[in-house]
């Protein structure tokens, strides 16, 4: 009878253990069937699999938070960069994260640094530095299907010398107009006469005005230990909607572009300039009194579209040869290009001009002139040549019947 009961509880005992080891197993077998699915040792249990006295259901809800590892597809947008790296990566799942190195060697863009890549992803907004090796931004649970681009970040170049927003100074009222150069840009133009307007300030605010001149000579001019330093070339950017009165008085460079935003120039904008050429974009429709008077070596202008009026004494005092008026011109103000010099005047296509004010055209050096049929009155002294170095060299003159008005 002992030894009876001592088998049994043997038995029991026996029985114990077996039940414990096939237990343990049980959970060894479960972290290595997981372990393989992630690291995509094993396609797939679908139902046909379960952990040992666990249903396939329960075998199924187990294994639901390991995703099948698949490659990433990187991709590079350089947005206009060159480099000779691969544009594309495939990076493996290393069973919990993806591994990504910036291209090698990283692209470069005239005038542009770079600064960062971007993940264009609605999951993310992180911006990675421009240089990275191996590093781990994906994890297991991220879903970008597969596939994600990392976008080149840009600035613009500067250097010691080259010009920045804070090197000009700004309206106290309007942040958006330039009214002169700070002391870093005082101290700038010493080294630096090609001066780049910025688009925007610091802050994102866009530049749109460029002010009156408040000193009546030049906004971008300085003195320095009785040395005159002036802009002899100045970049406007487009956005720019008007420039002030007197804003380049005595503009020492031979050239301008104004950009196509412009549409008002201010009183004596360029009196005095250097120019030898000018051409008004479309888009302006307001010019001021005197705006390039005394521009002595200015040749060729040519106007835009959007103007209907040459104003008082617009290029007075130039050097324009060849004076065309286009057929949008309605009318051409007193002295408007008196001592000019002028040698051939020509209205264009069928022209709208009906008034020539008083000395429009003084001391000129035309030989033949025909005035259109369009223009109704012709002010006094319009073409009248006084000045005692210039012969009388108008030798024909042709008016029309809509003419009402000669003073």
């Amino acid at each position: 009878m002992k030894d009876q009961s001592l088998t049994e509880s043997n038995r029991s005992k026996g029985g114990a253990l077996v039940s414990n080891e096939m237990t343990v197993r049980g959970a060894i077998l479960r972290v290595a069937l997981a372990f393989a699915l992630v690291l995509g040792l094993m396609p797939s249990l679908g139902n046909s699999v379960a952990f040992a006295n666990e249903s396939n259901e329960d075998s199924n809800a187990a294994l639901a938070g390991y995703p099948s590892a698949k490659d990433l597809t990187v991709t590079f947008d350089f947005d206009g960069g060159t480099t000779t790296a691969q544009s594309v990566q495939k990076v493996e799942f290393d069973g919990s994260e993806y591994y990504v190195s910036s291209p090698d060697p990283l692209p470069t863009k005239d005038g542009f640094e770079l600064t960062g890549w971007e993940i264009q992803s609605p999951d993310e907004e992180e911006i990675l530095d421009a240089s990275f090796e191996d590093e781990a931004f994906f994890d297991r649970d991220t879903n970008f299907d597969s596939a994600v681009t990392l976008k080149a970040q840009w600035k613009e170049s500067s250097s010691a010398d080259s010009w920045t927003a804070d090197d000009f100074t700004y309206d106290e009222t309007d942040a958006s107009t330039i009214t002169g150069l700070s002391d870093s840009g005082k101290t700038k133009i010493v080294t630096n006469t090609e001066v780049v307007i910025p688009s925007a300030k610091a802050d994102g605010t866009a530049i749109t005005a460029i002010g009156n001149d408040s000193t009546t000579d030049n906004l971008f001019k300085v003195t320095v230990d009785d040395k005159t330093y002036e802009a002899t070339n100045v970049t406007i950017p487009e956005g720019v909607t008007s420039i002030g009165k007197m804003a380049f008085k005595s503009y020492a460079g031979e050239s301008i572009a104004l950009p196509s935003t412009l549409t008002a120039i201010g009183i004596a904008a360029f009196q005095g300039s250097k120019l030898t050429s000018i051409v008004l974009p479309d888009s302006v429709t307001t010019v001021a009194n005197g705006a390039f008077s005394n521009s002595t070596g200015l040749k060729t202008v040519k106007f835009g579209k959007g103007m209907t009026s040459v104003p008082q004494a617009m290029f007075s005092m130039c050097s324009v040869k060849d004076v065309v008026i286009p057929e949008g011109i309605t009318s051409i103000g007193r002295s408007a290009f008196a001592g000019c010099h002028s040698e051939t005047l020509t209205f264009e296509g069928t022209s709208t001009c009906t008034e020539i004010a008083q000395s429009a055209f003084e001391n000129n050096q035309f030989e033949s002139l025909v005035i259109p049929a369009s223009v109704k009155t012709i002010g006094k002294s319009a073409f009248r040549v006084y000045q005692n170095t210039l012969s009388k060299k108008l030798t024909s003159l042709t008016l029309n019947e809509g003419l009402e008005t000669i003073s």
